[in-house]
């Protein structure tokens, strides 16, 4: 079956170094860059669970490599859940993490949510491939991103093509188009912890009014829009008005007495 295959060529086209990195099962590279230690960060997909891969969830998973100069492997993670996902581009960040991006149509595991099908999935490591936040972005139909980079704001930007024209995010122009999103830095940092017991947020999507119910102490509501502009901010309400905001996609920040929670919300007018 198909490995990562990794090649190190000097200036005149002869091979300094090959490394070879997977498991039993088909190993897809996709995209790599040099880090700012001299080695190299590798992604794609695997469905391998053995040999050099560990922590499959199921199907194809983002498989991140991390390698030194001389081509030895110093960690790697899977990235995903029960169906495939699978990462086409990665890039290191101002802090010395990765930041990586691809499409995925799981919605268990690693991945927070899934709108349907295959949708854009934007995942942060840190400098030793621990997750510390996750997007899937899409509609009903296969969405997807292909490119990712940092931008000077600390923000990112991606780019794929989509098919879905109830996303909230984008209106279609016919039935595939180029697909540019723009994330804020103040959106990204939010921590993706969704899934709380104690805290209800509903509908979703919403068109006029949301409802937050919580047994918790909430000192503090906020909203922000995809760019990671502040666009609602208050004490706590068990009611927001959100009919003067535009359709799209939306964060809340609940700030409580036992912490942080964060839900992306749809707003369809």
């Amino acid at each position: 079956m198909a490995d990562y295959w990794i090649v190190k060529l000097n200036g005149q086209g002869i091979v300094e170094w090959d490394t070879r990195l997977g498991g039993s099962l088909v190993d897809v590279p996709w995209d790599v860059e040099l880090t700012t230690d001299g080695g190299y960060i590798v992604a794609g997909y695997s469905a391998s669970t053995d040999g050099d891969v560990t922590g499959n969830h199921g199907g194809y998973d983002y498989w991140v490599v991390k390698i030194d100069a001389a081509g030895d492997l110093v960690w790697e993670k899977s990235l995903g859940g029960t169906d495939n996902d699978r990462a086409i581009s990665i890039s290191q960040t101002t802090d010395g993490g990765f930041i990586l991006t691809g499409y995925s149509n799981s919605s268990d595991g690693d991945i927070s949510e899934n709108q349907g099908s295959y949708d854009g999935w934007t995942v942060k490591l840190d400098n030793d491939g621990n997750l510390q936040w996750e997007m899937s972005l899409g509609g009903s139909k296969s969405d997807n991103f292909r490119s990712i980079a940092q931008t000077s704001d600390g923000g990112y930007v991606m780019t794929g093509w989509i098919n879905s024209n109830d996303s909230g995010v984008v209106v279609l122009y016919g039935d595939s188009d180029f697909w540019v999103v723009k994330f804020g830095a103040e959106t990204l940092g939010l921590a993706t912890n969704e899934n709380n017991d104690d805290i209800s947020v509903h509908p979703n999507p919403v068109s006029e009014t949301l409802y937050i119910s919580t047994k918790q102490q909430v000192e503090e509501v906020k909203l922000y829009d995809m760019l990671g502009k502040q666009i609602f901010n208050s004490n706590y309400r068990s009611q927001i008005d959100v009919s003067r905001f535009q359709s799209g996609v939306y964060v809340l920040k609940l700030i409580t007495d036992q912490g942080q929670f964060t839900k992306r919300i749809l707003i369809n007018q």
